[in-house]
């Protein structure tokens, strides 16, 4: 049977890489996805795939850093489909990987208005819903260069900064939460090429064990369906390791 059947599952940044495969695996477990990017043909398309699939797919034009998009996005969604159940904040800008000394205000700022304030201003508008419900679960999209212990492997500083202040996030609101009914987890993917390291320095990858995108998926159910606790991150990687599955998505890069 379907695990997610019935439920909505709003997925920022799901025109390709992660944010896609998140939401074909939510299709595939019977949920109705709201698709969301900037970029609508990119949506359009993952969407066209779904619906010929059988599932209820939604596409939608949104810059999650505008206040009034984001309230448009919810607007629509629950026109559609009723209800929001799962909110998956995994839209993200890369960050420059110059050296501090050659990053403009304008950049870091660009890098806090999408990574962070978008979290931010997505969950504050789905969270009045989950609270009338008592049910809901905000999943934010994390990265292990944030996590401790400390990695030394990281492409740029002002992203992995606003990934440490998702793991805040997702921890204060956790807290917040719990007497609501609402689930939060920080969820750590791993190392895959997607178009976020578009700009990594050369051979930053080089000799990296990566994964495909498409590991994230098995975890990802599961962090949605099983009794997985609010407030404790969620990693991907050492999920698949304890199943034996890790090598089947692994890959050294050249």
């Amino acid at each position: 049977m379907p695990r997610l059947g019935e439920k909505t599952v709003i997925v920022t940044g799901a025109g390709r890489g992660y944010g896609r495969s998140f939401a074909e695996a939510a299709a595939r477990e019977g949920a109705r996805v709201v698709l969301v990017s900037r970029t609508l043909s990119e949506c359009a398309e993952v969407a066209r795939r779904l619906s010929d699939a059988g599932a209820a797919a939604l596409p939608l034009q949104a810059d999650i850093a505008n206040e009034d998009d984001v309230s448009r996005m919810v607007d629509a969604a629950l026109s559609k489909f009723g209800t929001i159940d799962v909110l998956v904040n995994n839209a993200g800008y890369p960050g420059s990987a110059q050296d501090l000394t050659e990053i403009s205000l304008e950049e870091w700022r660009q890098t806090f208005s999408v990574n962070v304030h978008g979290p931010f201003l997505c969950t504050r508008a789905v969270l009045g819903h989950m609270y009338g419900r008592r049910s809901g679960h905000i999943v934010n999209v994390t990265s292990g260069t944030s996590a401790w212990p400390r990695h030394r492997h990281f492409r740029s500083v002002p992203y992995t900064v606003t990934k440490a202040a998702i793991d805040g996030f997702s921890w204060t609101l956790s807290v917040r939460c719990e007497p609501h009914g609402v689930k939060v987890n920080a969820f750590i993917p791993g190392l895959a090429e997607t178009r976020l390291l578009a700009d990594m320095p050369k051979g930053f990858l080089s000799g990296k064990r990566c994964q495909t995108v498409e590991h994230v998926q098995e975890p990802f159910i599961d962090l949605l369906t099983a009794d997985y606790p609010s407030g404790e991150p969620f990693d991907a990687l050492k999920w698949l390791g304890s199943r034996g599955l890790l090598e089947k998505y692994t890959y050294v890069h050249e």
